[in-house]
């Protein structure tokens, strides 16, 4: 009988321990994705401000820039717009509306569109061209000076 007692007060505690774990992991994941993509937002804004200060110093100086997006989401460049985007899919409550972090002669503005965050650094006196691809997930990004445009290739 003590035996049993011992069994069974084990198996008890063994399943409120799992069911607390599970109830733990079910309140924290909301938690843990809205941190990760926070962390995602601040990644795309750190890398395209090093995209427009490179771009800046190769306007200014000349020569070639390289950079290494490793990620979060797609870089897209559009140039018919002079613009540079990130998109990433995002849960979490970003704003709608356009925020503007920096409004200079290169402007870097960011808002939730549906399911997507996205990420934006656009131009009012440089003019930009692509070649090679017009967007990747994983690269390297290089920056020229051509014709007097910025030539940005996505490799």
């Amino acid at each position: 009988m003590k035996s049993q007692v011992h069994t069974v007060s084990v198996s008890l505690l063994f399943l409120i321990g799992l069911v607390l774990m599970i109830m733990a992991f079910f309140w924290g994941e909301p938690i843990l994705r809205s941190s990760v993509e926070t962390s995602s937002s601040v990644l795309a804004e750190t890398f395209l401000k090093k995209l427009d200060s490179e771009i800046r110093s190769v306007v200014s100086y000349g020569g070639v820039a390289e950079l290494n997006f490793e990620g979060p989401g797609i870089l897209e460049v559009r140039p018919e717009e002079d613009l540079v985007e990130i998109k990433f899919r995002a849960t979490t409550e970003f704003p709608e509306n356009w925020t503007y972090l920096r409004n200079t002669t290169s402007v870097l503005r960011e808002r939730k569109d549906g399911d997507m965050f996205v990420i934006q650094l656009f131009y009012r006196d440089i003019d930009i061209v692509a070649s090679g691809k017009f967007a990747l997930s994983e690269g390297v990004v290089t920056i020229r000076r051509k014709d007097g445009k910025v030539e940005l290739e996505l490799i």
